[in-house]
């Protein structure tokens, strides 16, 4: 695939937010990978999904799972071992690794790294030592764990809801769910201060509880709350600058004005249904559309109008019980109603682009906040699930190396 081809049309269709040059990330890979990537446009250019997908600016370098920090596991080696599925093929089934933990995390994005620590367990001994200490930690401080866990229950998926709001496509399809491009990123933008809200009375405070511990494992716990705090609250006076305050969230005067204008329409519209309806000795039946297709159309049977209905009258559609009509004045009223939608979409689709840029732009600081979370979430799972095992039980130990010459006197 041509690569000068996927610089011109970066351009001429305003990928990547109509910037003049491939991305930094493009910058970190070889010519086959950019290659790649120009075969990708093209295709999502045939499918007419290009802009969609292209214009988010979101690119990145994809993270190989090859360091040696893990253990890679492939899905017949997870199937194998019952990490995640059963014999039988049902995820968390009796007997798996997971059924231990899956009713553990108090968070969807917890959940799903939880996961992650499971289909790729740790394999340097000094990590695992430090997870360890930290769940104990966390099982000895009964009263930072419990902060800890409610800052965390309730909250909504604000990983995935990032992901859609940051996405061309995700907040396209918000806008024309809600009606408003206002209202999901509002919804997202609370629930982030009101977890920075919960830390800062209850969490924060709670870590001088932690200097009881050993003080490498404190510093890591307390280092992943003030990570979360600092990244999330400053990703959102991030966001909040970029868009010039807060009440640029609110509807804008021209919003108004037009929600206005549209009961205004629908008024008038009502009054020439009654107007039509004055005209016939039996009203029966006669009614007003504004819904559809029959958008501003008066629908009258034909028991009703027996040929006396004016010459002004256009017909548009019929059935075999009833006709459906517009008068001039409807006529006036159902263009000037298609403007007012014409407006209405290019003012929401300005203010979906702004608003969907300004989160961009701070996209990065919110999901290492979200991320410091999900790794204080997944490690008060294994707290619980640890807590929850009957006795007796035991933390082993890591060694760096395997020793020889061990023999076991009993078992």
């Amino acid at each position: 695939f041509n690569i000068d081809r996927l610089q011109s049309d970066m351009v001429s269709q305003g990928y990547f937010q109509g910037a003049k040059v491939l991305p930094s990330c493009c910058a970190q890979v070889d010519a086959g990978t950019l290659g790649a990537l120009a075969g990708a446009a093209a295709y999502l250019r045939l499918l007419k999904r290009d802009r969609d997908v292209l214009c988010t600016a979101t690119l990145r370098v994809a993270r190989l799972l090859t360091d040696s920090s893990s253990l890679i596991l492939d899905g017949r080696t997870l199937h194998h071992l019952e990490v995640l599925e059963d014999s039988q093929g049902m995820e968390g089934g009796r007997g798996t690794l997971w059924s231990l933990f899956k009713d553990r995390p108090l968070t969807a994005f917890g959940g799903r790294l939880l996961r992650q620590w499971l289909c790729a367990p740790l394999v340097a001994p000094e990590a695992i030592r430090a997870r360890q200490e930290a769940v104990q930690t966390l099982m000895d401080q009964d009263s930072f764990r419990e902060s800890a866990r409610h800052v965390l229950a309730g909250m909504k998926d604000v990983e995935r809801i990032l992901a859609s709001l940051t996405a061309a496509t995700g907040m396209s399809s918000i806008v024309r769910r809600s009606g408003t491009a206002y209202a999901p990123v509002v919804q997202f933008l609370e629930s982030m201060e009101q977890t920075v809200s919960k830390m800062e009375k209850s969490l924060l405070a709670q870590a001088g509880a932690l200097t009881e511990a050993p003080q490498s494992t404190t510093n890591a716990i307390v280092s992943l709350v003030r990570s979360a705090h600092a990244c999330l609250n400053l990703a959102l006076n991030t966001f909040f600058e970029n868009i010039g305050g807060r009440d640029v969230l609110e509807a804008p005067p021209e919003q108004y004005r037009m929600d206005r204008d549209e009961q205004e329409i629908r008024e008038k519209a009502n009054d020439i249904l009654e107007e039509v309806k004055g005209m016939f000795s039996t009203q029966t039946g006669i009614r007003l559309k504004d819904v559809g297709k029959e958008l501003f159309q008066i629908e009258i049977p034909d028991k009703v109008q027996k040929g006396k209905v004016p010459s002004s009258f256009v017909l548009l559609s019929q059935t075999k019980s009833l006709k459906r009509y517009r008068t001039p004045a409807l006529s006036q009223l159902a263009e000037r109603y298609a403007a007012l939608l014409d407006a209405r979409g290019h003012l929401e689709e300005d203010h979906r682009i702004r608003l969907s840029q300004a989160l961009s732009s701070c996209k990065d600081l919110f999901a290492k906040g979200i991320d410091s979370l999900a790794h204080l979430d997944g490690l008060l799972s294994l707290c619980s699930a640890s807590m929850a095992l009957e006795e007796p039980k035991c933390c082993p130990t890591m060694l760096a190396q395997a020793s020889g010459g061990a023999s076991v006197s009993a078992v």
